[in-house]
């Protein structure tokens, strides 16, 4: 079983991190690597403990998916073109709505995405946000502008700045990161 693997590891993990810095053993943390990644396969086990030497890994190529209207997402923009759909009927999200958009995009080679997703929410959302997960603590959202990037906000966590009752400020709410594998002719949508 996947998890109980996974458990091992990081129960193992975590008593070399516990020896070394409670009690103070040469417990060989420091040849620990410093970023492990579990890369969620759907069509395989998980790949556990996946070893990169830094974050954000080396050789990421970023890359924008644009919607075109066959239902296809691809690497480069598409001519004008448009898809409709009947907007008031009722929506059961079970994926097969009668008035539902979707596209799809086909995996030419094996591919990792990994990395941190980046999200726009409306400053009002009525229903509960079900994307990527992410804490900030508003007082403190100010940006580190030297280590922050377009994909990746760091926060400076230098000074705390109060938001008056009732003001609208801006967020840029650091993401969790997530990986996931697909293989050679494996499609995602």
């Amino acid at each position: 079983m996947v998890f109980v693997r996974t458990a091992k590891v990081y129960k193992a993990t975590l008593k070399l991190f516990s020896d070394r810095y409670t009690k103070n053993l040469d417990s060989g943390w420091e040849e620990t690597p410093k970023v492990r990644v579990p890369i969620i396969n759907f069509s395989q086990a998980p790949t556990i403990n996946h070893v990169f030497l830094e974050w954000l890994m080396p050789n990421t190529t970023y890359k924008t998916p644009y919607l075109d209207a066959p239902g296809t997402l691809n690497t480069e923009p598409a001519a004008t073109s448009s898809v409709s759909y009947q907007s008031d009927v009722p929506a059961m999200q079970n994926d097969s709505d009668t008035e539902e958009l979707h596209f799809e995009y086909t995996f030419a080679q094996e591919t990792q995405e990994l990395g941190i997703p980046d999200d726009k929410v409306p400053d009002e959302v009525p229903l509960k946000y079900l994307g990527p997960t992410g804490m900030l603590r508003a007082s403190m959202c100010a940006l580190d502008q030297g280590l922050s990037k377009p994909y990746r906000p760091v926060q400076a966590y230098t000074r705390q700045q109060l938001v008056p009752n009732g003001e609208t400020i801006k967020v840029k709410v650091p993401l969790w990161p997530v990986a996931f594998g697909f293989h050679k002719g494996r499609n995602s949508s």
